[in-house]
């Protein structure tokens, strides 16, 4: 159970982290060097 809530909440974030990634990319930076510092 607790395993789950973490494996959900990991995914929580990299789907926060990479909608970050992409709106920071639009604005300033090309994405791939969003992706080479991940």
């Amino acid at each position: 159970m607790i395993r789950n809530s973490l494996d959900y909440a990991n995914y929580n974030d990299r789907k926060v982290l990479a909608q970050v990634l992409r709106q920071r990319a639009s604005e300033q930076e090309p994405a791939q060097v969003l992706w080479a510092k991940n």
